[in-house]
């Protein structure tokens, strides 16, 4: 019978084997925490990088259809809404804040200091997204 009464009174675990579990676990997450939000800020700034090249395809296009490349209005100047609702590009929407639309223009010039006969375009790219402000300069 004494047997009996031992085995019950060391059943489960004590108050300090407890704390140390839960202790291990919040320091494992929060290093798993730290982990991901690293990758998460690498993929919204790669994001914001496509989202660049995909404005700068957008205008190069825009500009095509309407015959910039010969002869440039007085004030070239595409904003990116204008892309947007003209169906040149398909997203404007912040990688950094999903309820927030990127804004900006896309300022477009000749570039005449290449010596050959073919117009190039340049092309400015003056983009904000919530906080990050991005000013790119391409040329086709």
């Amino acid at each position: 019978m004494e047997l009996k009464n031992i085995y019950n009174k060391n059943k489960g675990f004590s108050l300090v084997e407890l704390l140390a579990t839960i202790t291990i676990i919040g320091i494992l997450t929060s290093v798993a925490i730290v982990g991901v939000s690293k990758y998460t800020s690498k993929a919204k700034d790669d994001s914001f990088k496509y989202l660049q090249e995909a404005i700068f395809n957008a205008s190069e296009e825009y500009v095509m259809d309407h015959k910039w490349n010969l002869v440039l209005p007085s004030k070239p100047i595409i904003e990116i809404y204008t892309l947007y609702d003209e169906g040149y590009i398909e997203n404007i929407k912040s990688p950094y804040d999903k309820d927030e639309d990127c804004t900006g223009k896309v300022e477009v010039t000749k570039d005449d200091g290449n010596n050959t006969n073919v117009s190039r375009m340049k092309y400015q790219l003056n983009i904000t997204c919530s906080d990050k402000t991005s000013k790119e300069e391409f040329t086709n």
